[in-house]
């Protein structure tokens, strides 16, 4: 049975724990990219003149509200009326003109936001509703 040796523990402890400290910077790197508004995007707003502040909050709105619809309308497929049953189910009447009848918001692909554009705007909304 091989001893104990604690300078190995501690060589191989300090190893792991930066390789740790890289795989978070790392994931922080890629998910700060992913959070940057896009080109598209930056044009899209430009177009429509709206504030960025304003079209993030939204388009990520509109998104969550489109796969709900998605997910409701599957559920409504076998109903008699599936528009009353649409109307039933969905929380949010106002967004569902905003959806594609396949659930996809109608914002163009390239200009709806990515899941880490959505987080961002969660937390900001955290962030502000904290400071109230």
């Amino acid at each position: 049975m091989e001893q104990y040796d604690e300078k190995k523990h501690k060589e191989a402890t300090t190893s792991n724990s930066g390789i740790g400290l890289f795989t978070i910077l790392l994931l922080l790197v890629v998910l700060g990219s992913l959070m940057q508004t896009t080109q598209d995007q930056k044009q899209f707003i430009e177009l429509i003149k709206i504030d960025e502040k304003i079209f993030f909050p939204l388009a990520c709105k509109m998104k969550e509200t489109c796969n709900d619809f998605r997910n409701i309308r599957k559920t409504c497929a076998n109903a008699g009326n599936i528009d009353e049953c649409i109307k039933i189910r969905s929380d949010n009447q106002n967004y569902l003109d905003l959806c594609a009848a396949n659930g996809e918001s109608n914002f163009p692909s390239n200009v709806t936001p990515n899941w880490a554009q959505c987080f961002r705007v969660d937390i900001d909304s955290l962030a502000n509703s904290a400071h109230k």
